[in-house]
């Protein structure tokens, strides 16, 4: 939908992406933040061998390494939501009106009338 309010120069299609997309986002947030706490990922991606030499270094190493990379995921996902919106605010403009600020109005003008 999103792709083609773009083309058709909808602006609703792509501001109601975007919406999705924080919807999106706050539910991927709220399952990365609920994940290390409902379950024991330390046990679930260490052998127990390892476990035994020492658990506290390496559940710290794999908790900060989840908390690293579910931050890094988080933050792309709401740069990717700035991006949609960005778009939807020039589409929603018009193409034209970024372009008036190099040239002449009246120039503009004619060719949005043709």
């Amino acid at each position: 939908m999103a792709n083609v309010g773009m083309h058709r120069h909808v602006g609703f299609y792509v501001r109601f992406f975007t919406y999705y997309l924080v919807g999106c986002v706050i539910f991927d947030a709220f399952i990365a933040l609920m994940l290390p706490m409902g379950s024991n990922m330390c046990s679930a991606l260490a052998d127990p061998y390892v476990l035994q030499a020492g658990r506290i270094f390496v559940c710290s190493f794999i908790n900060a390494t989840y908390a690293f990379w579910a931050i890094v995921f988080i933050l792309f996902e709401v740069q990717l939501v700035r991006k949609v919106h960005e778009q939807a605010l020039i589409i929603e403009e018009g193409e034209i009106a970024q372009l008036l600020r190099y040239g002449k109005t009246a120039d503009f003008k004619a060719l949005e009338a043709r």
